[in-house]
């Protein structure tokens, strides 16, 4: 499946958007110092709790979201 993604001039109504994510709390799991890591946790904690509300939002004004999907156990450590 090929994604074709276009950008239009910014009077033109949004019919899709693309919406991040944050990493999974999961992500952090192998951090030794708690309170790095619980500060690390909560951010991304609240980070996807702010990107599911900005969907939310999008869809009631008949958006179409994508959110990429990312693996909790792919680690860039």
């Amino acid at each position: 499946m090929s994604n074709k993604y276009n950008s239009w001039a910014k009077w033109h109504p949004l019919k899709t958007v693309m919406v991040g994510k944050s990493f999974s709390p999961h992500y952090y799991r192998n951090l030794k110092n708690p309170k790095v890591k619980d500060c690390l946790v909560r951010i991304a904690e609240e980070t996807e709790e702010d990107f599911k509300n900005y969907e939310k939002v999008l869809k009631d004004f008949g958006c179409e979201v994508i959110r990429p999907d990312l693996d909790p156990d792919e680690c860039l450590y």
